[in-house]
């Protein structure tokens, strides 16, 4: 299957299949946050991180709004894995399989949409993709908490999605691990860490 992304600067083609999650269900909004930080910031080479990835989509929107940065795309699922990497041109993104961050590595920006359905709406809530892009257990935010403390002192800004049903609780953990919203567009959150 494929889907185009339009953005102000470009339009490209994802392709996909049923092993990774819809690219036309993704919010263009962390694209614009990560394109607006890295304007604001005027520094080349800036070096972008890619968490959960997929299908590649906000981290190669964000590569092909912004030729100059560095781009580093990881996910946990090795489907995910092999749908960046056939979206990806050669050498314009590194990719990682691991669990969250790379082990190694500091970034500008680190930009995550991750999993935050929690068993009810796993049981209620159509799906676009597999149940490893939407389940978050039992405590939906695990990931974030996990994002919000290991990129400490890893990055400057983090670009996060949250569904609006969990939206006040992922504030509040952000705000626990001393992380500053600084914009917001739809179900897309900029911080700053303080």
């Amino acid at each position: 299957m494929k889907h185009t992304v339009t953005l102000p600067r470009t339009s490209f083609t994802i392709e996909y299949d049923e092993t990774v999650y819809n690219p036309g269900y993704t919010s263009m909004g962390s694209i614009f946050l990560a394109n607006k930080l890295i304007k604001d910031a005027e520094k080349p080479g800036m070096k972008i991180l890619d968490v959960g990835c997929g299908t590649g989509v906000l981290g190669l929107g964000i590569k092909r709004s912004n030729p100059d940065i560095s781009l580093t795309s990881c996910d946990i699922d090795k489907n995910a894995i092999k749908t960046t990497e056939k979206n990806a041109k050669p050498g314009e993104s590194t990719i990682i399989r691991c669990s969250l961050l790379p082990r190694l590595g500091e970034w500008d920006i680190v930009v995550a949409n991750l999993p935050t359905f929690d068993p009810v709406q796993m049981q209620t809530e159509s799906l676009h993709g597999p149940r490893i892009a939407y389940s978050g257990g039992k405590d939906p935010l695990r990931l974030y908490r996990d994002l919000f403390k290991k990129s400490q002192n890893r990055t400057r800004a983090l670009v996060c999605e949250c569904q609006r049903k969990h939206q006040k609780a992922f504030l509040k953990l952000a705000k626990e691990y001393n992380w500053e919203q600084i914009m917001r567009s739809g179900d897309c959150f900029a911080f700053w860490q303080l």
